[in-house]
C-alpha cells in the first residue's frame, strides 16, 4: 500500500475572488489625508475581532508563492503570538513557508529550505516563545527526507533528524519540553512501495528514532499529542490496502503499543489527536462506508476510546475530512477541516462544550476553501489555517475565534 505523503488536501479552485474581500482582522490603516492617525494595526485587529463575538474571522497571510500557498500546522502561544507553516510554490517547486502573527499581521519569516525545492512543513508546536519545532520532509537527491527546524527566538534553524527510509516523512510533532519532544510520520521500505510508521525523540541534544509498531502490512502515523513525559499519543491510518483503517498508539514512558479504534466503516485514517489530560483525549480523521467518506471524531476518558456524534453535514456523495483537533478542558474542543460535495470545497468547524458537538459558522472566500489544522492556548485564542482557491493557484488561509464575553472569562489550560 502507498499512503498519500500527506493528508488529502483540496484541489486547486479558479476563483474569480479578491482577497479584500476576506474580512481582515489583520488589515493596517494609514494617516487620513487630513492628518488624524488612525488606530494602529494593533488596535485595529482587535476591534475588528471585538466587533464580530461568538464567531470565526479571516485574516490575510501572506501567500509568496505563484502558484500554490497552504498553511499546514498552527500554533497559538497567545493572542498576539501565532506561528503558521507550510508550503508555498512556483514553477521552480516548492518551499517551506513558516508565518508568524504579532496581534496585528501576519510576516514571514525566513525558513530553512535544503535542497532548494519539493520542500514541505506539516505542523509546528511550542514550549516557550523562544523554542518552538516545524517538522516536514525535504528533497534531496530525488527522495524525501525528514526536515525538522527550531526556532530559538532570533531565527529558524535546521536541526539533524533521521530518515531511515529512501522516502521519510514528517507530519506531526509535540514538544513537552527543552528535552522532550515528539516527531511522527512514516517512511518507504524501498521497492514494495510499502511504508511504515515512524517516531523521533528529541532528547535535548538530539534527535533518534523510536520502534513503534507496524501492523497491517503498511502503516503512517499523521499526528501526536503528549500530557507528559509517560503519557503520549499518536494516531494515523493503517492496513494491507487502500483505504486502511484508523491507526492510535499510545505511550507509556517506556514503549509505543497499539490501542484498538471503535470504528465502525470499511476504512479511515485519524489526521489530529490533542489532550488536556491522561483522561481527556481527542482524535479526528475520517472513515469510509457505502454511502461515502465522513468525518470521525473519538474521545479518550483514561480507559477507553470511543465514538462521538458528529452534526457536520454528510450523505451520500459529499465527502467529508477532519483533519485538525484541539482541546483546551473537558468543556471546549474545536476540530476542523472540509467538505467536498463534486463542485467545490467548504472549510467546515466543529465545536465541543462538555456535552455535545455542534457545526459553528466558517469563512469561506470566493467559492471555498478548506482547513487543515487549529490550535488553541485557550478559548480567547484560537486560530485554524488551511489554503483556499484563487485566481491562478491557491492562497493561504487563516482565521481566528473571536470570543463572546462568557468565553473571555473562561479558564483555560491545556494543550499547545
Amino acid at each position: 500500500m502507498t499512503w498519500l505523503r500527506r493528508p488529502a488536501r483540496r484541489l486547486a479552485v479558479a476563483l474569480a475572488a479578491d482577497l479584500l474581500l476576506i474580512s481582515g482582522c489583520g488589515s493596517i490603516s494609514a494617516d487620513t489625508p487630513g492628518g488624524a492617525a488612525q488606530p494602529t494595526a494593533e488596535a485595529s485587529a482587535a476591534a475588528s475581532c471585538a466587533a464580530s463575538p461568538g464567531t470565526w474571522t479571516a485574516t490575510e497571510p501572506a501567500s509568496p508563492g505563484s502558484r500554490n500557498n497552504d498553511l499546514t500546522g498552527v500554533v497559538a502561544l497567545a493572542a498576539d503570538n501565532v506561528w503558521g507553516v507550510g508550503t508555498s510554490a512556483d514553477l521552480n517547486g516548492g518551499q517551506t513557508l513558516i508565518e508568524h502573527w504579532d496581534g496585528a499581521t501576519w510576516s514571514v519569516i525566513t525558513s530553512p529550505n535544503p535542497g532548494g525545492s519539493g520542500n514541505f512543513l506539516s505542523a509546528v508546536s511550542a514550549v516557550s516563545p523562544s523554542d518552538v519545532w516545524a517538522v516536514g520532509e525535504a528533497q534531496s537527491g530525488g527522495e524525501s527526507k525528514t526536515l525538522i527546524a527550531r526556532w530559538n527566538a532570533t531565527a529558524w534553524q535546521q536541526v539533524p533528524s533521521p530518515s531511515p527510509g529512501p522516502d521519510s516523512y514528517l507530519t506531526g510533532v509535540r514538544a513537552v519540553s527543552p528535552k522532550d519532544a515528539w516527531a511522527v510520520g512514516y517512511y518507504n521500505r524501498g521497492a514494495s512501495g510499502a511504508s511504515r510508521s515512524l517516531i523521533l525523540h528529541w532528547n535535548g541534544t538530539r534527535w533518534a528514532q523510536v520502534p513503534s509498531p507496524t501492523p497491517g502490512g503498511s502503516n503512517k502515523l499523521d499526528a501526536v499529542t503528549a500530557v507528559s513525559a509517560t503519557s503520549a499519543w499518536a494516531v494515523g491510518g493503517s492496513g494491507g490496502q487502500q483505504p486502511g483503517s484508523p491507526f492510535i498508539l499510545h505511550w507509556n514512558g517506556t514503549a509505543w503499543t497499539q490501542e484498538e479504534a471503535p470504528v465502525q466503516g470499511t476504512g479511515g485514517e485519524l489526521r489530529s489527536v490533542a489532550a488536556t489530560s491522561a483522561a481527556n483525549v481527542w482524535a479526528a480523521g475520517d472513515e469510509s462506508d457505502s454511502a461515502g467518506q465522513q468525518g470521525l471524531i473519538l474521545h479518550w476518558n483514561g480507559t477507553d476510546w470511543t465514538r462521538t456524534p458528529n452534526p457536520g453535514p454528510g450523505g451520500r456523495g459529499l465527502v467529508q475530512t477532519l483533519a485538525g483537533i484541539a482541546a483546551t478542558s473537558t468543556a471546549n474542543a474545536w476540530a476542523v477541516g472540509y467538505t467536498y460535495n463534486g463542485a467545490g470545497y467548504q472549510s467546515l468547524i466543529l465545536r465541543w462544550n462538555g456535552t455535545a458537538w455542534t457545526q459553528a459558522a466558517s469563512p469561506n472566500p470566493g467559492a471555498g476553501g478548506n482547513l487543515s489544522d487549529i490550535a488553541a492556548s485557550s478559548p480567547t485564542s484560537t486560530w485554524a489555517v488551511g489554503q483556499f482557491g484563487a485566481v491562478g493557484g491557491d492562497d493561504a488561509f487563516a482565521v481566528r475565534y473571536c470570543p463572546p464575553a462568557a468565553d473571555k472569562s473562561a479558564s483555560a489550560g491545556g494543550d499547545v
